[in-house]
């Protein structure tokens, strides 16, 4: 059994070292592809709502997510799901008498003037994901810090019945991790 070489550092190749290793430790919360993977300085995002249907034919609220001051954010999956009990309407899943949005930074009831809507999730006619199984986002959404992630709903009232036992579920995953700039 050979025994292992013995290098020597000059102290130039020992300052060298020292600098490669304090790069590294600076660069441990870079993360090349915060879209597609969760940094290892991440926390989950799982925020969630049910409201029972609103009453009149207005935008209503089901879930809010806020990215932290001095973190950002990616949404990688969302649920936008309508709970109507068998035979209690004439409801169809993509007739539009249920229709979701996901947008930042609009508040409920303003126009879009700063805030946008996520592209593709401008008044979605029918339910996407399952509380069981999430709907993937083909390109995840990346918030700044302090953007405000909306979903809301609009249903047609003569078709769905306002209250208890209609519900609607909203859920937003994904992760958010500090920003050290």
């Amino acid at each position: 059994m050979s025994a292992l070489p013995v290098f020597k550092l000059t102290s130039k190749d020992a300052d060298r070292a020292s600098l490669f290793i304090q790069a590294q430790q600076e660069r441990r919360n870079a993360w090349p592809y915060t879209d597609r993977y969760a940094p290892p300085n991440a926390d989950r995002v799982f925020e969630w709502g049910v409201i029972a249907a609103p009453a009149s034919a207005a935008a209503a609220q089901v879930c809010i997510y806020t990215v932290p001051q001095g973190a950002r954010a990616v949404i990688t999956s969302v649920v936008f799901q309508t709970v109507v009990p068998a035979g209690s309407g004439m409801f169809v899943s993509g007739s539009g008498d249920v229709l979701w949005t996901l947008d930042v930074n609009t508040p409920v009831g303003v126009d879009p003037i700063q805030g946008s809507v996520v592209k593709g999730f401008f008044q979605v006619p029918f339910d996407l994901g399952t509380t069981q199984a999430p709907w993937s986002l083909s390109k995840p959404e990346v918030g700044k810090p302090q953007d405000v992630f909306r979903v809301k709903v609009e249903s047609n009232p003569l078709v769905i019945t306002p209250g208890a036992p209609q519900f609607y579920i909203a859920i937003i995953n994904g992760w958010e991790w500090p920003v050290t700039e």
